[in-house]
C-alpha cells in the first residue's frame, strides 16, 4: 500500500499528441491543430473571429476609402497574428501530451474523416471569400504589373479596387477602370476609360478625339529625356497625367465608333500601353471595379494614402 495520494501519482501516458503534425496542421489549415490536440472550440473560436473583422470591415465600406491605407496591413497582420498564434498554441498543447506525462484522451472528433471534412469546408471558405471578395464585400486589391499606368500608377503599386455596383455602373469619360481581358477573362487589366457608348474615336499624332473633337492637352514637362513628355490631358472636366514617348511611332486608330454597351480604354503611358487600339472593346460586364487608393508601394512610401486619379 502507498502513502501517496491518486493525485499525486503521474498518470502513465497511454495516448499523446505529434508536435510537428500539430504545428503542420494548424499552420496550413487553420484552426485544425487545436482539434487534433481536442481543443477544437479554441480554434474554430479565433477563427471565425478573424473572418468576422474581416467581413465586417469590407461590408462598412471603408476599404474603398483613404481608411484602407491603415485598415488594409491591419487585416493582414491580424491574420498572420492569428495564424501564428494558433501555429504555436496548437504546438505547446500537443507539447504537454508528448514531453510532460499528461494523458490524452481522444474526443469523438478526433478521426481522420472529421479532419478531411474540417479542410474541406475551411478551404472552400477561403477561396470563396477570396474570389468573391469583390462581390459580397464591394472591394478588391490590385497589383500594378507593369509600366502603362504611369505616370499616375507605378509598378509594384497595391491599390484598393471599388467593385460597388453604383461605382461601375456609373463609369465615364476619363475614369480608371480595372476589367477582365475581352480575350481571357482570367487576366485583370487596368486602363482608362476614353470612350462610352456611342462615340466615335480617332487617335491620331498621340492626341484622342472624340466625336470629332480634339481633348484638352497641358504640357508638364520631359521625362527620362528629352523623347518622353508628359501632358495633363482632360476628358469630360477630368484631368490627368499622361505620357507620351516621341522615339515611338504613334499608334493611329481613325473613326472608332464605340458599340453599346461597350468601351474604348488607353493606358496613360500611351506609347507603351497594350489596349483598345490593339484587341478592341471592352464589354461592360467586364468591368470588376474603379480604383480608389494606393494602400502600399515598395517604391516610394510617400504615394502611400495618395488617390488614384
Amino acid at each position: 500500500m502507498t502513502d501517496k495520494s491518486d493525485k499525486d501519482v503521474v498518470t502513465k501516458v497511454r495516448k499523446s499528441r505529434n508536435i510537428l503534425l500539430a504545428m503542420i496542421f494548424a499552420w496550413f489549415i487553420p484552426g485544425l491543430g487545436h482539434i487534433y490536440v481536442g481543443r477544437a472550440k479554441k480554434g474554430i473560436v479565433f477563427l471565425a473571429t478573424a473572418f468576422g473583422i474581416y467581413i465586417i470591415v469590407g461590408l462598412s465600406g471603408l476599404m474603398t476609402t483613404r481608411a484602407s491605407v491603415v485598415l488594409m496591413p491591419l487585416m493582414y497582420a491580424l491574420m498572420f497574428g492569428v495564424l501564428i498564434y494558433l501555429f504555436i498554441d496548437a504546438g505547446r498543447l500537443a507539447h504537454r501530451y508528448q514531453k510532460k506525462g499528461y494523458e490524452f484522451h481522444p474526443k469523438k472528433y478526433n478521426r481522420w474523416y472529421v479532419y478531411v471534412a474540417y479542410l474541406i469546408v475551411v478551404g472552400m471558405l477561403i477561396s470563396f471569400l477570396g474570389t468573391n471578395r469583390q462581390d459580397l464585400l464591394g472591394y478588391d486589391t490590385f497589383r500594378i504589373p507593369s509600366g502603362s499606368t504611369l505616370p499616375n500608377l507605378w509598378i509594384g503599386d497595391y491599390i484598393t479596387v471599388d467593385t460597388r455596383n453604383r461605382r461601375v455602373d456609373n463609369v465615364e469619360r476619363g475614369d480608371l477602370i480595372v476589367f477582365d481581358y475581352p480575350h481571357d477573362r482570367s487576366v485583370k487589366f487596368l486602363k482608362r476609360v476614353v470612350g462610352i457608348s456611342g462615340d466615335t474615336i480617332s487617335y491620331i499624332n498621340k492626341q484622342i478625339f472624340i466625336n470629332g473633337v480634339v481633348a484638352n492637352y497641358q504640357k508638364v514637362s520631359s521625362k527620362q529625356n528629352n523623347n518622353v513628355m508628359e501632358f495633363v490631358e482632360e476628358l469630360d472636366g477630368t484631368s490627368y497625367r499622361i505620357l507620351n514617348d516621341q522615339s515611338v511611332e504613334s499608334r493611329d486608330v481613325s473613326s472608332v465608333s464605340v458599340p453599346d454597351g461597350q468601351f474604348f480604354v488607353l493606358g496613360d503611358n500611351r506609347d507603351h500601353s497594350n489596349d483598345s487600339r490593339y484587341w478592341g472593346f471592352v464589354p461592360r460586364d467586364h468591368l470588376r471595379g474603379v480604383p480608389a487608393y494606393v494602400w502600399f508601394s515598395w517604391e516610394n512610401f510617400s504615394r502611400i494614402g495618395i488617390p488614384v486619379q
